[in-house]
């Protein structure tokens, strides 16, 4: 009973590994990563069948024409900010995702550059860390 909650656990990162292989993900290390989550599974309940863990999709990323959320921002921001190996300022990772995905509309610049600096703010000294106090510079986190 105890191992229980181990195991749901198990199934589940069995079952995302299953799903990024099916989403074309580097096959050779997930398939490696597999072998190993079915080994645990097995040390863990030897009765287990992994043959009946059914795939999970993976969420994807941004996909133009659909409604973007705030989160898919923080990771591009994330992206930008490993890329440019320099300290930026929210309005310049903004700008840099605005033209990344090829808005038009300057509400969803406004709305970029909000979610960069609330999820920064909410994040800061997790992951990433801010520089100066005005304008805030931020770069990723050690």
């Amino acid at each position: 009973m105890a191992d229980s909650h181990a195991l749901f656990a198990l199934r589940r990162k069995y079952g995302q590994t299953l799903g990024l292989i099916a989403a074309g993900g580097d096959t050779k290390a997930l398939r490696r990563d597999l072998r190993h989550l079915a080994a645990v599974i097995q040390i863990f309940s030897q009765e287990e069948d992994t043959r009946a863990i059914a795939p999970i999709k993976p969420k994807v990323r941004y996909k133009p024409g659909r409604r973007i959320r705030g989160g898919i921002w923080i990771l591009g921001a994330l992206d930008i900010l490993r890329a440019a190996g320099r300290p930026l300022t929210a309005r310049e990772i903004a700008d840099a995702l605005y033209a990344k995905h090829g808005l038009t509309d300057p509400k969803e610049l406004r709305s970029i550059h909000a979610c960069v600096l609330g999820g920064f703010k909410a994040r800061s000294g997790a992951l990433v860390v801010s520089e100066g106090v005005r304008p805030k510079y931020w770069r990723v986190a050690p």
